[in-house]
Parts: C-alpha cells; sequence; structure tokens
C-alpha cells in the first residue's frame, strides 16, 4: 500500500478552482491530509482511513462509483414540494387562491410529499435534473458519471472530510465539471468540512435569491455511508421544508402598506434604532416571555407568585390565559396582520384589565387593535413594505427595524425584548410543539372553549422533535419553522441569555431549566414604572405629524414603478416554452429580473417577488412529468393565462385596496378564472 498523488492532475485541478471557486482554491492549495490518505493497490485507487485502519471502497472505486451513479439514475431518491400546504388559504381572498385553481383544473396529480421516494420512469424522461445534492464527493467517478448522463441545473456537494476532497483532486478531473456548471442559469456548490446545518442553509439561501421553482423536486444522493453523512441527510429530510415557507405575495404585502397607513394616524411610539437608546434599568431587568404552550398551565402559579421580580411579555393568545389565572403581563405582543388579533383581543371583555399593559408591536398589525391598550409602542418589521416607505419618509431620525420577528408571535416578542435591551429571558409555555394532540395549548385558552370561534379539538401532526425535558415533542411545519428562528436569533445575538422553562421542544442556545430551579433569590422586585418611562423616553419617540400623507404621496408616485415590473413579468410569461429547459430557463431569467431590482432597493419588487415566486414553484413542479411536446405546449399556455390575468388585476386590487383593513379586503371578483 503506498500513498498516491498525481501532481499534474492536482495541479490542474487547483487551476480550474482558482478560476471558478477560488475559495476552496485557497483552502487546497498547500493542503496536506490528516486521515484519510489516497493510495494506490494494484492500479485501483482507493482511500484509508489512517485512524481506522480501513478502506472505503470495497471493491475498485473507480466501476464502484460509475456502477452506483447508473443504478441511481435508474431509481433516484427524490423529494418533492408539498402542493397541499396552499389548501389552508383556500378562500378566494388572496392570491394563493388562484394557485388552488391552477391545480384544480389541471388534470396532473396534486398530491406530493416532503418525504423521501423514489422515481419510478426511465432514465430518459429524467435526463434533466433541476436539483441534486449530493451527499459525499469520495474520489468523484459518480460525479463524473452523473454530470455526464443527465442535465443538471443546481448541483450542490456536501463533503464533511477536507481529506476526501483531497483525494479527489488527485482522481478525477475537475475542470470540464465547473466549466460546465459555469453556463448561465446553472450552479455548482461545493461545501467541505462545514456542518451540515450550514450546508443546509445555505442551499436554502440560493434558493431565495434565484427562484424556489427549481427546488421542486431534489435529487438526494448518498455516496457513502458515515455517521456524519447520515446525519446530514436525516436533518435535511427533516428541515427542507423551512425552504418553502414565508415568501409572502402581494396582496399580504398591499394589506400590509394599508395597515401602516391607519397605524400612522393612531397614537403611537415608534421605537428608535438602538445605537441611540439612553437606557440604564433595561439591560439588568430579567423578562418573563410567556406563550400559549401547553406547559404554561404548569407554572402560572410560579408566574403569579414571582411577577414583581420581572418584566413580563405575553404572547398573542396567551393574554386570555394569564387574564383567567389574574396575571397582568406588563407589554402584549401581536405580529399578524389579519383580524383575528382584534378578534383575540375584543375576546377578553375586560376593558380595565387591558388598559394596564402596553402592547408592543410593529407597523403593520391590525389597526383596530390598538384603541384597547394603556400606550402602544411600535417597530418597523424587515423587508416590509410599509416598513420602507416610513424609513424613506423621516428625516433626522432613524427608526428601529427588528429581525427575526417571523413567522409566530414568539419570535416577535423575543425579538423585540430583546432589541429593546432585554438580555436575561426565561421561556414559559414556549413549547413549539406538544406531547398529545389534544393538548397543544394551555387549557385556560380560547382553543377549549367550545363556543368560541377559536375552538380547536386537536392538531394532527406526525413530525418529531427532540424534547426540552423529554426525549420526543411532536410539532408542526409552522411551529418548527418558528423554532428555527428563534435558535438563529439566539445565535445572532449571543448577548441574550435565554432559560428555556417550557416542557416542550428543545430550543438551541436557550439553557433547559424548570421553574423551581431557579434562583429566585437572585432577583428583586422591579420599580417598573421607571423601567416603562426609560422605554417611553429613551428608546421611542411619538409617530410624527404629517407622516401618513407624505407617505400616501410617496405610494402614487411608487405605483409606476409596479406598473413597470408587472410589464418584466408578463413579458417573459408572453414567451411560449416548449419543453422543461425553456421554462427553466424563462423562470430564472424572470426571477433574476425582479430580485436585480430588490436588491437594487425597488420596492414594488419587494411586494411582487413572493407572488411570483409561488407562481413558477407551483407551474414548475407540475410541469415536470410532462414529456410530449404538445402536452407540455397547451398546459404551459392553461398556466401562464393564469398568471397574466392575476398580473393584469394586481393594478386594480392596489388602486381600490391601498387602504382596505384586512378583514375588509376581499378580491374574489378578480378571480372569475
Amino acid at each position: 500500500m503506498e500513498i498516491y498523488k498525481d501532481i499534474n492532475l492536482f495541479n490542474n485541478n487547483i487551476k480550474s478552482l482558482k478560476k471558478y471557486m477560488n475559495k476552496v482554491h485557497l483552502f487546497f492549495s498547500k493542503y496536506e491530509p490528516k486521515r484519510y490518505f489516497l493510495i494506490q493497490e494494484e492500479h485501483e485507487l482507493n482511500i484509508y482511513d489512517k485512524e481506522l485502519n480501513q478502506k472505503t471502497y470495497k471493491k475498485d472505486s473507480f466501476l464502484y462509483g460509475q456502477n452506483q451513479a447508473k443504478e441511481y439514475l435508474k431509481n433516484p431518491t427524490v423529494i418533492n414540494y408539498n402542493q397541499e400546504e396552499l389548501q389552508e388559504n383556500h378562500n378566494h381572498r388572496f392570491f394563493h387562491s388562484y394557485l388552488l385553481e391552477l391545480i384544480k383544473k389541471s388534470e396532473l396529480p396534486k398530491k406530493t410529499s416532503y418525504k423521501t421516494g423514489n422515481d419510478s420512469k426511465d432514465h430518459t424522461s429524467r435526463s434533466f435534473i433541476p436539483c441534486m445534492i449530493i451527499f459525499g464527493s469520495g474520489l468523484g467517478y459518480h460525479i463524473n458519471y452523473l454530470c455526464e448522463n443527465s442535465t443538471i441545473m443546481n448541483l450542490f456537494i456536501y463533503e464533511p472530510e477536507p481529506d476526501i476532497f483531497y483525494a479527489s483532486l488527485h482522481s478525477i478531473d475537475w475542470e470540464p465539471i465547473l466549466e460546465k456548471f459555469s453556463e448561465k442559469r446553472k450552479n455548482i456548490t461545493i461545501q467541505i468540512g462545514i456542518n451540515s446545518g450550514e450546508f443546509i442553509n445555505n442551499i436554502s439561501i440560493y434558493f431565495s435569491k434565484n427562484g424556489h421553482f427549481s427546488a421542486t423536486k431534489n435529487y438526494i444522493y448518498k455516496h457513502y455511508s458515515s455517521q456524519e453523512i447520515i446525519d446530514s441527510i436525516d436533518k435535511f429530510y427533516s428541515i427542507i421544508h423551512r425552504m418553502f415557507q414565508g415568501w409572502g405575495f402581494y396582496e399580504d404585502e398591499l394589506l400590509g402598506f394599508s395597515h401602516t397607513l391607519n397605524i400612522l394616524a393612531k397614537k403611537g411610539r415608534l421605537i428608535l434604532e438602538k445605537d441611540s437608546f439612553n437606557t440604564n434599568n433595561i439591560k439588568n431587568a430579567p423578562a418573563l416571555l410567556l406563550a400559549n404552550g401547553p406547559s404554561l398551565d404548569g407554572d402560572l402559579k410560579w408566574i403569579k407568585e414571582n411577577k414583581n421580580k420581572f418584566v413580563i411579555f405575553s404572547c398573542g393568545s396567551t393574554l386570555k390565559s394569564l387574564y383567567k389565572n389574574g396575571i397582568t403581563p406588563d407589554f402584549h405582543i401581536e405580529s399578524e396582520r389579519t383580524k383575528d388579533v382584534y378578534n383575540w383581543i375584543i375576546d377578553i371583555k375586560d376593558e380595565l384589565y387591558l388598559k394596564k399593559i402596553y402592547l408592543l408591536s410593529f407597523n403593520n398589525i391590525y389597526p383596530d387593535s390598538v384603541d384597547f391598550f394603556k400606550g402602544f409602542i411600535y417597530g418597523l418589521k424587515s423587508n416590509d413594505t410599509g416598513a420602507k416607505f416610513i424609513i424613506r419618509s423621516i428625516s433626522m431620525i432613524n427608526p428601529g427595524i427588528i429581525v427575526n420577528c417571523n413567522p409566530t408571535v414568539t419570535n416577535a416578542a423575543l425579538a423585540l425584548a430583546s432589541y429593546l435591551g432585554f438580555k436575561d429571558i426565561y421561556f414559559f409555555g414556549v413549547d413549539m410543539g406538544f406531547k398529545n394532540n389534544q393538548n397543544h395549548h394551555s387549557l385556560h385558552s380560547a382553543y377549549y372553549e367550545k363556543n368560541s370561534p377559536f375552538y380547536k379539538e386537536k392538531i394532527e401532526s406526525q413530525i418529531k422533535v427532540l424534547g426540552n425535558f423529554n426525549e420526543e415533542i411532536t410539532t408542526t411545519l409552522e411551529l418548527d419553522y418558528s423554532r428555527y428562528y428563534i435558535e438563529r436569533h439566539l445565535k445572532d445575538f449571543p448577548e441574550i441569555s435565554a432559560k428555556n422553562c417550557s416542557d416542550g421542544a428543545k430550543i438551541a442556545f436557550a439553557e433547559p431549566i424548570k421553574s423551581e430551579k431557579i434562583n429566585i433569590k437572585h432577583y428583586e422586585n422591579i420599580k417598573k414604572d421607571k423601567l416603562f418611562q426609560e422605554i417611553i423616553n429613551y428608546c421611542s419617540i411619538e409617530t410624527p405629524k404629517n407622516i401618513q400623507k407624505n407617505i400616501e404621496n410617496k405610494f402614487f408616485m411608487h405605483f409606476m414603478q409596479i406598473e413597470q415590473v408587472i410589464f418584466k413579468i408578463k413579458g417573459e410569461l408572453e414567451k411560449k416554452p416548449k419543453n422543461i429547459e425553456d421554462l427553466h430557463s424563462l423562470f430564472f431569467d424572470q426571477f433574476q429580473a425582479v430580485n436585480d431590482l430588490l436588491e437594487s432597493g425597488n420596492i414594488a419588487s419587494l411586494m411582487l417577488i413572493g407572488s411570483v415566486d409561488y407562481i413558477q414553484t407551483i407551474t414548475y413542479l407540475n410541469m415536470l412529468s410532462i414529456d410530449n411536446q404538445i402536452d407540455f405546449e397547451g398546459k404551459i399556455g392553461y398556466f401562464f393565462n393564469i398568471a397574466i390575468k392575476y398580473f393584469d388585476n394586481i393594478l386594480s386590487i392596489t388602486k381600490k385596496h391601498y387602504k382596505t383593513k384586512e378583514g375588509d379586503f376581499n378580491i374574489s371578483e378578480y378571480c372569475n378564472l
């Protein structure tokens, strides 16, 4: 057994990497392996694991790689985008109804799954692969075969061991692979030695910038088995759904703008940019963040006994559970644009109780919700149309832009509390799941009142995650997505000391601790009135006068931008793609045009890009299975006509509804498909 190096091939590969992937080139140009070594025995190359004293390949590595790839293409493992999630908004009030009509009138299969499956069609119909994710570079022979025998548009390669990728630089010629993916509308991403979570996150970032349409069908390829590879694939399967959430759509953005206009007419205080804060008490005050998970009930007594030692933040529907137990939060947080927020609040039916509480929220909340409370303090949501108009309309003032405040009110509460300066935060009822599907919220909430419009007997889900104090908790797609953004926020802001007292899902970067283990002697009663004045006087200002009219005027000037972006979008939809390759090119160019405008600060593209993403994704997925050109042209014509009609109606919808509050917002008159 001898260590093998092909110096000429290595040098050529390093030159190619310098041309196409300079960071990889810099990492490997002077690299020396530590554990895995390329060896040659009887003219056959293999990878030797020095630590375990074993070889990676049990047979000829070249033939193994080629045969493995060949068999894979006959019966690939595929993860599809789930169309059924669109069903929840089938009410002909919002854009999703158009997509549902599109699916309904199509004769194509309607049900797909995030779960892995095998594609049984013959290889000739699958030579076009929108997205392939390869776990394990090995010596690269499988990669060569796949690239030569398929048209792959997006290729993501994950190799957890740098030594192994280094070996491939001595075994295959990477230059033709890298050159092929340098073509317009193609992408190759090679990630080496990073954790799998970062790799998956980078995939998500790529598609958010280039359109999710080509992520609707993911070909998953496992080259070799190791614990890192197995764990990485399991993690990918468990969180792939996050990639297909939170896109937004035009009517939602328009509704948010309408609410912003209405909010600016209210008496409220706008949170300032945090660098301008002049505070002393906030950063030292401990906080309780109370959500409405089922485990809240077990801690209500502790919360009531110690309420004067903490600043209390209530999240959404939690307020009624607290009200029933005689607990008055200091701040109540709401984040949704819908009228449901208002309905939850009036369900309490105690004006004196609400007048003891500050409402802490955002510029796009349902406007009538703010009138019930002691005071209204709001921040600007990042990447929000109304927020961007406020920023452009205020001079001499830097307002606060709140990040990581979606998808649920719990995310909003954490984002707002930490932005104001609270660092010592305890989570209660932040379960992000449940132990059984009939005990899904606090038993004191309206979810269990049979005469309530919010009554919910049970929640169905099969998604399992690690528990905070238990081995396993059931969660939902939305709650899992919410948990991910809580973890992301805590990671982004390590100065936050978060403790999770909830008997629900485990939250990374939040220390698990039960309430009885909290050293309560460490905390004294807080002078809350002084703290509230600090927030009002030093962290916020009264809403500037005349800003509402100023923004409304800017929006009319901006209307021409909306027309121009729609013209660009429709221009692509008037083309006639003959096959999936043509459609891929069309959608790529269309999304790039809108995203380029977005990155230049164009607000119209911010309002429209979510709708473009949805239309492309659902159309592309339905077209992938059509091979016959005549059928393809007929079906794509049908889909494009629906999309064109939708974009034609947007201008009328905008003129009519730019001041309309949710609840009065209904576009069914435009849905005659």
